[in-house]
């Protein structure tokens, strides 16, 4: 008897048999005992037999009535010898059997691709997970120092990051049972005519979310809850490099490369254009934020109060330093690694954020902190912009 997903014998009434060949004359399926007048005698011997498939009537041309044997490149359609002659003389065709072999093998090829990207859409949703889990922990040390306008904040971020998240499970894993049993379906099929009118839908990739909503709200909530622990950063004149201007208020700096030789002092960086802020920190939290705009050579960081100031300085951890800038319009962030960081768009204004407690800046000791800033100088020798020290406008 015919297994399901097995082509059963027409002539059988009862009890079917799985058929060997499908005939696209007779338009009926045959067993091996039915299928016996087909080979030897003489005029069912010239019909076009071919393997069992479901809906014989399908196989045949709806124009012509004639078998479907043979595939349009040029339509990416499947006809017949009349369509050749009398429709697509000039398009290029190759039989229905040999299109067939591609197709099977290159959705072999895609099953692979298709799994990876299965794969990075659940890591999206991991992220997402983490995301959620990082804004909650926030959120709860903010309530438990009786930060309470913070506590608004949090349920909303929460709320809406848990609907978001079930929604994209939901979605995603409807479409990764739908994709992955069409893919196993027409791997098995041996219909022809199904894998033709089924490939191109289950090739095409399946839809990607597009995370940039997400983002965008969960960096604004981010950016909401550090702006609360602003600070007014000033620059130390005492610390600043020979050639570089500050201005009277003390939040402007810029790099001039004719150096002020009569500046000198313990505290002051003698090789590099290098400025500290005259606040200092050991404890809590604190922000400030440094405008960038128009300056492609710059340097943000927080320093320890014990770093070399004197001779060659290297900007990392290890070293006291904690730093990001721009070096020839890439964006690094300076430790070991030395790893550029991906801006997508110029930023036009940097935030710099520490906490103590919690370890942002990491591998930092008990001493003070202090803000740490470079604005040059440019390798062509022009005058830099200058950096300077702006006001934190709450965004509520």
């Amino acid at each position: 008897a015919a297994k399901p997903r097995e082509i059963p014998c027409d002539m059988w009434t009862e009890t079917k048999a799985k058929a060997l060949k499908s005939c696209l004359v007779c338009l009926l399926s045959y067993c091996e005992t039915h299928l016996e007048p087909h080979q030897t005698a003489p005029r069912l011997n010239e019909h076009q037999l071919m393997d069992p498939v479901k809906n014989l009537e399908e196989m045949l041309c709806k124009e012509h009535d004639k078998p479907l044997e043979l595939f349009c490149k040029t339509d990416q359609t499947c006809g017949c010898s009349l369509c050749l002659v009398l429709v697509h003389k000039t398009h290029v065709f190759v039989p229905l059997s040999k299109q067939y072999e591609e197709m099977k093998a290159e959705l072999k090829k895609l099953e692979p691709e298709l799994q990876q990207k299965i794969q990075n859409n659940r890591l999206n949703i991991q992220e997402i997970k983490r995301s959620l889990k990082s804004s909650k922990d926030a959120a709860d040390r903010e309530k438990a120092e009786g930060v309470h306008v913070f506590t608004a904040l949090k349920e909303s971020v929460e709320k809406a990051l848990k609907d978001l998240i079930k929604d994209i499970e939901d979605k995603q894993k409807t479409t990764e049972k739908q994709r992955s049993s069409e893919v196993k379906q027409l791997l098995q099929s041996e219909d022809q005519l199904n894998l033709f009118q089924s490939f191109y839908s289950v090739k095409a990739a399946p839809p990607t979310k597009n995370w940039t909503e997400f983002k965008k709200f969960y960096n604004e909530a981010e950016l909401k809850r550090v702006q609360q622990y602003a600070v007014d950063v000033t620059l130390d004149p005492e610390t600043a490099h020979p050639a570089l201007i500050l201005s009277e208020d003390e939040k402007h700096v810029h790099c001039d490369k004719a150096k002020n030789k009569s500046k000198s002092g313990p505290k002051r960086f003698t090789l590099y254009h290098n400025v500290l802020g005259k606040q200092h920190f050991f404890t809590g939290r604190f922000y400030f934020e440094v405008p960038v705009r128009g300056n492609n050579h710059w340097t943000l960081s927080v320093a320890r109060e014990s770093v070399i100031r004197k001779g060659p300085i290297q900007l990392s951890p290890e070293n006291g330093y904690w730093t990001i800038g721009l070096r020839r319009n890439k964006y690094k962030s300076f430790d070991e690694s030395c790893n550029e960081i991906l801006y997508f768009s110029q930023p036009k204004k940097v935030g710099v954020f520490v906490d103590f407690e919690d370890g942002l800046v990491s591998f930092y000791d008990v001493n003070k902190i202090y803000p740490f800033f470079s604005p040059g100088p440019n390798p062509d020798g022009k005058i830099s912009v200058p950096l300077f020290i702006s006001p934190v406008h709450q965004t509520y």
